[in-house]
């Protein structure tokens, strides 16, 4: 995957600790072929090219309403149904780290038991290189 861009949008909750099993005890992580990744494989991991959005900060919950879902993932299919077609994908997960910002902001005034949910936007592009989703492609048309 050397070279290619690595995208990854995490929802979750980042408010507890979650015990993990020690790597003796589990095994170790398994590679592609089916056998073991060795300390030296799992060290020289590349990072580069990797564009990562996480749906809230550490120690922090990522909202869900039962009626309505995730702020998060409605303001990132939003903006992916209205933007994707001209504007790169770090431009987007900037809009939408804005987006849910503001909304939940919104939220939280009208309700105590509710707290600002900032999402999380790591980039690592190599080269000033823009990863673009759906160039000159209209993908919702009526989202514009």
């Amino acid at each position: 995957m050397a070279g290619k861009p690595k995208v990854v949008i995490v929802v979750a909750c980042r408010n507890e600790k979650i015990e993990t099993q020690s790597e003796a005890s589990s095994g170790g992580q398994e590679s592609r072929d089916g056998g073991q990744k060795t300390k030296k494989e799992r060290e020289n991991f590349n990072i580069d090219d990797m564009l990562i959005l996480q749906s809230c900060f550490d120690g922090r919950k990522s909202i869900r309403d039962a009626n309505y879902g995730s702020p998060f993932i409605r303001e990132l299919v939003k903006t992916l149904c209205k933007h994707s077609s001209h504007r790169d994908l770090v431009t987007l997960f900037d809009i939408v780290q804005e987006r849910v910002k503001n909304v939940t902001k919104k939220l939280a005034e009208k309700h105590s038991h509710m707290t600002q949910q900032v999402p999380v936007v790591t980039k690592t592009p190599t080269g000033l290189r823009k990863v673009l989703l759906f160039p000159k492609y209209k993908v919702c048309p009526d989202a514009e």
